[in-house]
């Protein structure tokens, strides 16, 4: 299992938490390192947006390095600090942790926005949040969100629950082990031609048609 420094106030609790998140994380993505993770936990904003060295925006309480650190705030002023209650702390954390571990079997390889945020969602066992409420729909909706560009553009059309609620449903369908093995085989540059090509060579079916069925269930 990977090894935790935590730095910040109070960490004891949040070494411990950590350690269950990880333990879970490479079980079910079935893989073992032991790579170190760094974990900052900041009491204010301002220690915060340092760090990262920009303002950050009021939903903005986590991010991950390329290094394997991660900063987020501190869980006792995640509420007086973001617009998130104390309860999305463990998610977000374990979502943040998440990233690490799936640029990990990627390689570092361009892995396309809706399946990153999709999937550390999904480990983070984010998606009970977005279940049966509405969602932003446009036809080929997961290709436009597929680069930073167009994750920026769509970010506050339903971009993050949709794409959770899509990775949630090639899981139940195709299985966990189908989402890794595309992880795998992702090409050191983004381009939706020979990531479609991939796609099909996995999963049988291209993206878009998948992505209609998936449609399908939520009318």
């Amino acid at each position: 299992m990977s090894k935790i420094q935590v730095l910040g106030k109070k960490i004891e609790n949040t070494k411990i938490i950590l350690e269950k998140m990880i333990s879970d994380i490479e079980g079910r993505l079935e893989i073992s390192t032991d790579f170190l993770i760094k974990v900052r936990l900041h009491d204010l904003r301002k220690s915060f947006d340092k760090q990262l060295n920009r303002k950050t925006f009021d939903w903005e309480v986590g991010n991950t390095s390329a290094q394997n650190e991660i900063d987020i705030i501190h869980e006792d002023s995640f509420e007086k600090c973001s617009s998130h209650p104390k309860d999305d702390f463990s998610r977000i954390l374990k979502h943040e942790i998440s990233h690490i571990y799936i640029n990990k079997i990627a390689e570092r390889k361009m892995i396309p926005m809706w399946l990153n945020e999709g999937l550390s969602m999904y480990l983070a066992d984010q998606i009970v949040q977005y279940r049966d409420k509405g969602l932003y729909i446009e036809n080929d909706y997961l290709s436009k969100i597929s680069t930073e560009y167009g994750w920026s553009k769509y970010s506050n059309y339903s971009a993050y629950a949709y794409s959770c609620l899509f990775v949630d449903f090639l899981t139940k369908k195709y299985s966990l082990n189908k989402i890794i093995e595309l992880l795998k085989k992702l090409n050191l540059n983004y381009s939706r031609n020979t990531f479609d090509k991939l796609f099909v060579s996995i999963f049988g079916k291209s993206l878009e048609d998948i992505e209609k069925n998936f449609i399908e269930t939520l009318e």
